[in-house]
């Protein structure tokens, strides 16, 4: 999940951003890119 109290545009692309962040890890950018959500939401998928 990506959140920013900065104002949009925070990135134009920002899958490509977190994608080509070095510093994440597989996992992270998991997390980031949907896993978080779907345990704060407690969806089922």
């Amino acid at each position: 999940m990506i959140g920013t109290d900065w104002p949009i545009p925070w990135e134009e692309d920002p899958v490509g951003h977190i994608m080509n962040t070095p510093e994440l890890t597989d996992e992270d950018r998991y997390n980031i890119l949907g896993a978080n959500a779907v345990k704060l939401l407690n969806l089922k998928i």
